[in-house]
């Protein structure tokens, strides 16, 4: 049965130059200048607002950067839950999470609705200057529970990394969210394709936040217009290859009609289908049809290759 869930992700842009001036704490015209930002987020009553590697620093400044760290991004994390909990949303943002031990991590926390940190991801592959600054690697890759599936971070150099895309594809979530100072170009679409999971990016400095669904398609992107967008949907799908399955897909389009949606991106041999039906998942499509999904074909020509080798 349909998932619909009501995504937002947001770029965040620095400061302008005159707010550096300001009489006034800068993190004071940090927190302000996110809360604008927000608002006009908020007017597409979002189930789940993605937001930038460091949303709340908004500078290089070395001397900012400690004051950050210190104490600043605290400020900024409370902000972030009493907006979850007053608008009835998840938020998922990244900040410099100072540790007992003097050290930091680079820190993804998911806040519930109810502005309640529900896990936090420690990003596993910080860069080398990154660690000289003391930020430690995180160790471990976890999936957060949602109330409308579940949910994988990473964050910004992570995405180049196979280990942990494996990793999250044997997980299986529902979307990833990424997290980034930089954009990492196709490597966000070939991650989403790679995991077939949908995937959040929200990004600094003028570059484009997309969402992207399990095919790499681009569902929804902010522009150098406007540095947020919206978009809904379904977390009820399948990924599937075409071979041996195209009379399989016209029988449930026949029966199934206007509520199955099959989407072909084209090129990759390979389909979304998603099912806006109440009465039945798109699973129950897939073995109701005998579909075989991509990894099942996959899996079968490795298979059929070890079967049919050369002597």
């Amino acid at each position: 049965m349909a998932r619909n869930v009501r995504i937002s992700t947001v770029t965040v842009n620095p400061l302008p130059e005159a707010d550096y001036n300001t009489k006034r704490p800068y993190y004071d015209s940090v927190i302000e200048s996110l809360d604008r930002l927000l608002k006009k987020v908020l007017r597409d009553k979002p189930d789940l607002i993605v937001l930038p590697e460091h949303s709340g620093r908004q500078t290089s400044l070395v001397s900012r950067k400690t004051e950050y760290i210190e104490g600043e991004s605290l400020r900024i994390f409370e902000f972030y839950k009493k907006v979850a909990k007053e608008n009835n949303c998840y938020i998922a943002f990244s900040r410099y999470k100072k540790m007992a031990d003097g050290t930091a991590r680079n820190c993804v926390s998911m806040v519930n609705r109810q502005g309640e940190v529900i896990g936090e991801y420690h990003k596993n592959y910080p860069t080398p200057y990154e660690s000289d600054s003391g930020i430690l690697a995180g160790k471990d890759v976890p999936v957060f529970k949602c109330d409308f599936g579940t949910v994988c971070p990473i964050v910004c150099f992570d995405l180049n990394f196979e280990e942990i895309r494996k990793e999250i594809k044997e997980k299986n979530p529902d979307l990833i969210t990424f997290h980034s100072a930089f954009h990492g170009g196709f490597m966000q679409e070939f991650f989403a394709y790679d995991t077939r999971s949908y995937l959040v990016s929200s990004l600094l400095s003028y570059k484009p936040s997309k969402i992207l669904s399990p095919l790499g398609v681009t569902v929804a992107t902010t522009t150098n217009y406007t540095p947020y967008v919206t978009a809904r949907v379904n977390l009820d799908y399948a990924v599937c290859h075409i071979d041996y399955n195209r009379a399989k897909f016209d029988a449930a389009k026949e029966k199934y009609g206007h509520l199955l949606t099959i989407e072909d991106p084209g090129y990759v041999g390979a389909v979304l289908l998603t099912y806006e039906g109440e009465d039945k998942t798109v699973m129950d499509i897939v073995k109701e049809f005998d579909i075989e999904l991509l990894d099942e074909y996959m899996e079968r020509s490795i298979k059929n290759r070890k079967d049919n080798m050369e002597k």
